[in-house]
């Protein structure tokens, strides 16, 4: 216990030194793609966006991109040389060569102050509620409520009313400060009448502002260093910590002072104990010059310049770096390290490319130079001695104490493909067993009698033993777990192989590459895949959890892994460490920038120290997370929806910068085309934020767009959507909000319901005035059909009755010859008479059933064979009834029926004549028949038949004529609904 407590102590001391060197290793990072390099000032607004003061307008950065505001934009503002920001109630207060803009950041519309007063340039602006103080080139204060001016106040101490040149202000605790470089500070109090009342301070020169820190200390700065205010006499005095010009100031959340110097081409640093001090330079070639400093909320200190934007990251650095490749005690070698193991006095031996170091009591020191040719890729503790396995030398052996080494080479084996067998892995299970791999074999080697065996793992078949091996295990059930390039290999107590996981597998591995393994405290087999990420294995359910940059690895490529005291999951990456929470299952991750040595880490390279700390190597140093000092974040994250881009009317891409999420987007049919920009408020790693949308009514799952802070649509389907949003820093936290946005896109106007109504609407309507008219033209040809066969029957038919009656009459009164003849023109007349009702039956419009057609064969029927010896028997289906049948079919029918009649009455040899109508199988059909015996039709033409398939044919019907057995003629017609003539 004694022991541990002061190895921690020792780690402790060590972390903090080199937590300190990490913080003074801070970089200056240039801001790139500026659509101006000269910036005056900056600012933060509520929201998260930075904007930026230029000469040539007013910009505003989102992580990503700058939008431009000047007189060329839209909207546009009235000058492009922006002297000062501030920000007041969701509104931009821009101080212009030409006056004041207003710049609503709620509908990004500009409005202009247009005050002759004022119509010069302002050089700074500060407010209170909705009381607004700017202070033009002049030296005038100009102060305005709820965006209107009010008064201008003027200084009674000066003959001119000027508060001086190059002058500042600073609203403090319900007052007004102002200072200028040659007319001192002076206070102004009162709302109505305002009272201005001169403040001493601690030197007559030159003054260049304020600064308002915490608690309400004010600082003033200028030509003799900083004053504070003495909260007892409410007078300046000077600051002991900097008494150097100081052209300008801030002071930190840590409080530590931010200082640019008189030739304001580098930024001092100094810590509030003094304690330490950072300096920052420029490049002397570029001739920069700082014009101002800002902190934001993700603790970064933007540096404005008049040749580009600069960013330091400012916060604590979490993590101690150790021999790297600025680290003098590495002397100059290769700085990438590989095996660590710890011994039971708590020394810690770190194995690398540039030799063996010793790490003891917070002292590192050389143990072996890097003369010799090996790596150690991994160590194993043996007492006083150490076991390493080497590149190409086999087992090294070292003593301790004397340093002496001695190498145990592994006996040549044949076939072997490389020139030197490079041991990549090991572990020791006892003290006569230790578990080697090289490139395509596997051995046991003996420590006590420095024997090599070669094993065999036998499975299915096939030699398992014969690809690289990454990584060996051994778990809280004594089962050997093997990370290999063919997947994962699970031997159990005996050394069996009982389980072979790869991409083939149940479960299925994502990669067949196993880079590394561990243990967690609930008996899961962790996974680290070269490319594929980090899986969960439960060995029990054989159940596989997958972890990818989708679910907020920094990288997919896993080269370690280690076990906190938490019971959190460190993983190594090329690209930062991550921890995962087991408890809120979420990944943090961390970069150079966060103090690590560097982002890409080592295969196998970490150690878990006995007092809790954590050690990964690195290609450029050793990493180390001490278990008792807490990972303390400053960050916050709000997702900012940046700019909305449609194609409007004229075909042309319009920009939003405000968007009302209530009523959302509408895309007309013809552009439906949209562009969204949107990115994360936390400037820490921009360029690392994660992304994910779903738009719900098309796909309902969360899409991964990694670090693209954009989304497109192109021709999105009629339909309504809502288009969500959620983003995730570098760091794995996920913004504080989302974005969701109601879509709709309007269908084509040829596709909408009122149109389709309309369209169908006037179809409808053209079709009844078309069939209307028809309707009505076939009425009234029916009615004159009936009008006609009526006048026919009764006129015509009159006539013929009356000349057949009178030739009757007068046969009496002539003489045979005469006799005949008048016979005759009676005959004619009674058979013109019966052709006529045949004609007037056929085309009056009210006979147009089969009902009434049946009627008509029947009476013809009895006419035919009322002096024969014929028997005529006829049959009407019911469902034929009231069958539809127009004009022409009624016509044809009747005359072929007429034919068939004919037939039977001249040829047959029968004396039964059957006649039938039926319905079978939407078809109705006549049958006529009679029960002659083989019937051969007696024409010397045979004009009779071919007449009737000539009708047949007119109507579409089907005829059959069967004279094998008598005469049948079946005719058969397809049922139709209805008839338009109807």
């Amino acid at each position: 216990m004694v022991r541990t407590r002061l190895v921690s102590m020792v780690f402790i001391l060590t972390w903090g030194l080199e937590c300190l060197r990490a913080q003074q290793n801070e970089t200056l990072i240039e801001i790139a793609n500026m659509p101006e390099k000269s910036i005056n000032h900056g600012l933060q607004d509520k929201a998260g966006f930075i904007w930026l003061a230029s000469h040539n307008g007013l910009f505003r950065y989102d992580g990503q991109r700058f939008e431009v505001f000047n007189t060329s934009s839209e909207p546009h503002l009235n000058a492009n040389r922006i002297q000062s920001i501030h920000e007041n109630n969701n509104t931009i207060w821009i101080g212009t060569e030409k006056g004041i803009d207003l710049l609503n950041l709620n509908t990004y519309q500009v409005q202009a102050l247009n005050f002759e007063e004022v119509n010069v340039s302002v050089v700074d602006i500060q407010s209170y509620a909705d009381t607004v103080w700017a202070m033009n080139s002049e030296g005038f204060i100009y102060r305005f409520e709820n965006k209107l001016l009010t008064s201008k106040i003027s200084n009674p101490f000066d003959t001119n009313g000027t508060f001086g040149s190059h002058p500042r202000l600073l609203y403090t605790s319900g007052n007004l400060l102002a200072i200028s470089e040659n007319k001192g500070c002076y206070k102004i109090s009162g709302r109505q009448k305002p009272i201005v009342s001169k403040i001493d301070l601690a030197s007559k020169e030159s003054h260049w502002g304020f600064y308002l820190g915490k608690n309400d200390s004010i600082f003033i700065y200028g030509k003799t260093g900083l004053e504070l205010i003495n909260k007892n006499n409410r007078k300046f005095d000077s600051y002991q910590a900097c008494k150097e010009h100081v052209y300008f100031f801030l002071k930190d959340y840590k409080n530590d002072l931010w200082i640019i110097n008189k030739g304001r081409q580098n930024i001092q640093r100094k810590s509030v104990d003094g304690s330490s001090e950072s300096n920052y330079t420029f490049d002397i070639k570029r001739n920069i010059h700082v014009n101002s400093l800002f902190e934001d909320d993700s603790k970064n200190v933007w540096v404005c310049t008049n040749n580009g934007l600069f960013k330091i990251s400012n916060e604590q650095a979490k993590f101690a770096s150790l021999l790297g490749s600025t680290d003098a005690r590495i002397n100059n070698r290769i700085p990438s390290y590989r095996g660590m193991c710890e011994d039971k006095d708590g020394s810690v031996y770190i194995g690398g490319y540039g030799g063996l170091y010793q790490l003891k009591q917070g002292k590192i020191r050389s143990y072996l130079e890097d003369s010799l040719t090996y790596c150690p890729y991994s160590l194993i503790d043996d007492g006083d001695f150490l076991w390493i396995a080497t590149e190409g030398n086999g087992m090294m052996h070292i003593n301790k104490q004397t340093g002496h080494h001695q190498f145990y080479h592994i006996p040549e084996a044949k076939n072997y493909q490389f020139k030197y067998r490079y041991l990549v892995s090991s572990l020791k299970e006892n003290d006569t067993t230790i578990w080697l791999a090289d490139y395509e074999s596997i051995f046991l080697f003996n420590p006590k009698s420095t024997l090599y065996r070669s094993i065999k793992l036998s499975f299915n078949g096939n030699d398992l033993a014969q690809y690289p091996v990454k990584q060996f295990l051994i778990s809280s059930t004594n089962h050997l777990w093997i990370a290999s390039e063919i997947g994962l290999i699970e031997l159990d107590e005996d050394r069996k192989v009982i389980h072979h996981y790869n991409i083939n597998s149940s479960p299925r591995l994502p990669n067949n590459t196993v880079n590394c393994l561990l243990e967690d405290s609930f008996g899961n087999i962790w996974l680290g895949f070269k490319n594929s990420g980090l899986a969960k294995l439960n060995p029990k359910s054989k159940s596989l959890e997958l972890f990818t940059e989708n679910e907020g690895l920094p990288d997919n490529h896993i080269a370690t892994l280690l076990l906190a005291n938490n019971g959190n999951i460190w993983i190594g990456t090329n690209n930062g460490l991550s921890e995962y929470n087991i408890q809120t299952t979420g990944f943090s991750n961390y970069f150079e920038q966060d103090g690590l040595a560097d982002n890409e880490f080592n295969h196998g390279s970490s150690l878990k120290l006995s007092n809790g700390d954590l050690l990964f190597g690195g290609v450029n140093g050793l990493s180390s997370i001490p278990a008792l000092a807490p990972l303390t974040s400053y960050e916050t994250n709000k997702l900012l929806l940046s700019k909305i881009e449609v194609i409007n009317a004229d075909e042309k891409i319009q920009s939003f910068f405000a968007f009302d999420h209530t009523n959302g987007i509408t895309l007309d049919y013809q552009n439906r085309y949209l562009n969204l920009a949107f990115s994360l408020s936390n400037f820490q790693h921009p360029d690392k934020n994660v992304f994910y949308y779903m738009l719900e009514g098309y796909d309902n799952d969360w899409t991964y767009l990694g670090n693209k802070s954009s989304l497109q649509f192109a021709s999105l389907p009629f339909g309504e959507y809502t288009l969500k949003i959620k983003g995730m820093s570098a760091s794995g936290i996920w913004a504080s909000n989302s974005i969701k946005i109601p879509l709709k896109v309007n269908q084509v106007f040829y596709k909408s319901f009122w149109f389709l109504l309309f369209l169908f609407s006037s179809i409808g309507g053209i079709v009844w005035y078309v069939i209307n008219m028809k309707m009505n033209r076939l009425k009234e040809i029916a009615n004159m059909r009936t009008s006609i066969s009526s006048d026919l029957h009764d006129d015509v038919g009159s006539v013929l009755t009356r000349v057949a009656m009178e030739a009757e009459i007068l046969q009496d009164e002539v003489t045979d010859e005469q006799r005949n003849s008048l016979h005759e023109i009676a005959q004619s007349c009674r058979n013109a008479m019966s052709n006529m009702r045949d004609v007037v039956w056929s085309i009056d419009s009210r006979n147009k059933h089969v009902g009434s057609l049946f009627d008509k064969l029947r009476e013809h029927t009895r006419n035919m064979f009322e002096d024969s010896h014929f028997i005529y028997q006829m049959e009407l289906s019911e469902k034929a009834t009231q069958l539809s049948i127009s004009p022409s079919e009624k016509r044809e029918i009747y005359l072929i029926y007429k034919e068939a009649i004919n037939n039977i009455l001249k040829h047959s040899n029968g004396n039964i004549v059957h006649v039938h109508v039926l319905v079978v199988d939407g078809y109705w059909s006549l049958t006529i028949f009679d029960n002659g015996t083989p019937f051969l039709e007696r024409s010397s033409t045979g004009s009779g038949t071919k007449n009737m398939l000539m009708r047949t044919e007119r109507i579409g019907a089907t005829l059959i004529i069967d004279r094998e057995d008598g005469y049948k003629v079946e005719l058969k017609m397809r049922i139709k609904k209805s008839y338009l003539w109807q």
